[in-house]
């Protein structure tokens, strides 16, 4: 520290949110404490800037202060950054600054635990924990004489490098980043291999889910930690991983969480046609699409940060175990008894409709993804011969299943042109009416098919689905290696083509009766929303890496009956029976009998819950609601998946029950027969 010169970054000052915030503008004299707690929160991170820089100006030292959102250059030619804010302030600054200078954490604001437990039935007075911050105003000077005079030295924190098609991308991640659709509520679909020195560490793992995070040591304790993964050493330089909310893993089950270690790296190929890398947060992303290869490893240049006097004195040997959650399964029987004559009637006119899931697979030659790997050289990249054959194989299999899927609208059309009944087909993405006047839809396709063509269905017409093309596992087993052969379950599909004539025989004849399954009903400040959720509804920020902030409340006849519990994660999951056995389930949670009326709830991530953490997942009775209010400048409700969405902003109050119309499905056998044992 010869020279002594010092760079100050600070975390911007808010606007004053009485005046300006368009959000809290918004609330009303009951939210007035908020405003007035922002406010202070504004003045006491004002008055520590000004404390630190009185500080500094007794001090031999040469300092200037930068505002972290005006930091847009490399930093060079200093001997220490001060950064005065939290972790966030800290962590964006980290991506201009190399491993040759060394940076302090000051924590302007800590959380108060007296103040959040007095606040705690109004509002959420958390702050940053200052997990990296070595510092606060109180100890400020005494840390900074320490490094001046050379009596403390810096951590070692490792970094994580991403490759993106052989490019190194420009940041690197101190705590963690996150690959996934630019829509929260989308499927992210993509294959991943461990890799050392080069070599493959089989096997190759193909998944479906909400998307893959990757963290640091130093980010174990963050987001990672909040989707059940587990502390590492601060100065490891290995990596964890976290497939979030797997969709079927089957018997990879035990490789959606691990250990990327400091000698290996981690290769994802991306198989959507838009996709996103999340680094440290929202606020730095990059853009990847279908084909995109991306390599993950440690093998970034380190970070030198000041730690607190706890990680400098402690060391700290945390086994590397996964946290599972056991699953309760439970099982129902509930069968809907109508009355004969009652069926015949309804369905002597005998009109159907065949609603069929489009022919949208990448056919060669036109899928804006999949032509990047049939042409190496489109936007200068050359894949290796080996993606570039995998990426021809990927092709002709997707033009078999649409094949398939043609072959099996062709049977069903040639099936109803055998029996009584009047009927006409429609593709689903022409669907934008209500369904009126047929006694019978038929959805041609998938799990998906029937869930959109749900939302314009009301409780009059039943549905029959019929599953165009199930997965097969012996083909699933046979490409494993390869890529994902999966596709849709079927699990709300009463028919495959093999049996359709037989199952659409008893319902023509009353021999079959439609199950009533529960929906979800959505009001945004007390208008109700024209959607139901037939599996489940999802409230997030818009961007799946920012923080998701709200509270919430369970509630009975408008009387409250849980505690107000506030909540900073990715979101609210709110699923219904028939939804529990999708992403629910896959993030944790556990199936419910599926006649059930109740709804099932998980707060997703949960950033230091404290002791709220058994209220973050759990269950709404049929005569309860929930209530929650968003809190984040801007967030939106997805339903039944990512096609069907609707924004909210601050100060929105959303009402989600059990409410809404029912759902006619004739369901699959195994799931008719099911029985009430829990």
């Amino acid at each position: 520290m010869g020279r002594k010169r010092l760079l100050v970054v600070l975390k911007p000052i808010e606007a004053d949110p009485v005046s300006q915030s368009e959000g809290p503008s918004r609330i009303t004299n009951p939210q007035s404490q908020m405003l007035h707690h922002l406010d202070s929160r504004r003045k006491v991170h004002n008055d520590a800037i000004s404390c630190c820089q009185n500080i500094l100006l007794r001090k031999p030292v040469e300092w200037n202060s930068v505002v972290l959102n005006d930091l847009s250059q490399p930093v060079h030619d200093v001997d220490l950054v001060v950064t005065v804010g939290g972790d966030g302030t800290l962590l964006q600054a980290s991506h201009f600054i190399d491993d040759s200078v060394p940076v302090l954490g000051v924590n302007s604001d800590p959380t108060q635990p007296k103040e959040v437990e007095k606040l705690s039935n109004e509002i959420n007075a958390s702050r940053s924990t200052g997990y990296l911050c070595a510092t606060t105003i109180d100890n400020f000077e005494e840390v900074l004489d320490n490094i001046l005079q050379g009596r403390t030295i810096p951590s070692k924190l490792t970094r994580i490098s991403v490759y993106v098609n052989s490019q190194v991308l420009p940041t690197y991640a101190l705590n963690d980043i996150l690959i996934a659709h630019s829509c929260p509520a989308a499927l992210s679909q993509f294959s991943f291999k461990i890799k050392r020195d080069g070599e493959l560490c089989p096997p190759l793992v193909n998944s479906r889910s909400s998307g893959l995070r990757v963290s640091t040591a130093a980010g174990s304790t963050a987001a990672m930690l909040s989707a059940g993964g587990f502390p590492m050493p601060i100065l490891s330089q290995d990596l964890q991983f976290m497939v979030r909310e797997p969709i079927s893993p089957g018997n990879t089950s035990s490789l959606m969480h691990g250990l990327i270690k400091s000698h290996q790296s981690m290769e994802v190929t991306w198989f959507c046609k838009e996709g996103v890398v999340y680094i440290d947060g929202s606020h730095v992303f990059f853009s990847i699409q279908n084909g995109d290869a991306i390599e993950i490893s440690s093998k970034a240049p380190i970070l030198k940060v000041f730690l607190s006097h706890y990680f400098q004195t402690t060391v700290k040997n945390c086994e590397e175990k996964h946290l599972h959650k056991n699953a309760i399964t439970y099982r129902e029987r509930e069968r809907e008894r109508e009355r004969e004559r009652e069926r015949e009637r309804e369905m002597a006119r005998r009109r159907l409709l065949l609603l069929l899931k489009p022919f949208d697979v990448y056919p060669v030659g036109q899928s804006d993804g999949l032509c990047r790997i049939t042409n190496p050289q489109k936007d200068g990249l050359v894949p290796s011969f080996d993606n570039f054959c995998k990426g021809i194989q990927v092709l002709h299999y997707l033009e078999n299943r649409r094949k398939v899927h043609k072959d099996a609208i062709n049977l069903c059309q040639s099936i109803l042109r055998q029996k009584p009944v009047e009927w006409k087909p429609i593709v689903r993405t022409n669907l934008s009416e209500p369904i009126r006047d047929v006694d019978l839809v038929v959805t041609v396709g998938g799990d998906g098919t029937l869930l959109q063509g749900s939302h314009f269905i009301d409780d009059t017409v039943p549905v029959l689905g019929v599953n165009s093309d199930p997965t097969q596992p012996e083909e699933v087993e046979k490409l494993r290696n390869e890529f994902d052969a999966n596709r849709s379950t079927g699990y709300l599909c009463g028919a495959t083509v093999n049996n359709f004539e037989q199952v659409l025989d008893n319902i023509l004849k009353g021999r079959a009766n439609p199950s009533k399954l529960a929906r979800i009903s959505i009001c945004v400040n007390s208008e109700v929303l024209p959607t139901y959720a037939l599996n489940d509804i999802l409230i997030s920020h818009p961007c799946p890496a920012a923080v998701s902030r709200f509270s919430f409340k369970i509630k009975m006849d408008d009387q409250r009956c849980s505690p107000l519990v506030h909540s900073r994660s990715s979101g609210l999951r709110v699923s219904t029976a028939a939804g529990s056995t999708a992403a629910m389930l896959s993030a944790g949670g556990f199936p419910m009998p599926i006649l059930s009326q109740d709804l099932q709830y998980m707060v997703r991530e949960p950033i230091s819950p404290g002791n709220t953490s058994s209220l973050m997942h759990g269950s709404i009775k049929s005569r309860q609601s929930m209530e929650a209010t968003w809190l984040s400048k801007e967030g939106v409700v997805y339903i039944d998946g990512s096609h069907v969405c609707y924004s909210i902003k601050d100060g929105d109050v959303i009402e989600i029950s059990p409410k809404a119309p029912v759902l006619k499905v004739f369901l699959p056998h195994h799931l008719q027969n099911i029985s009430e044992e829990t």
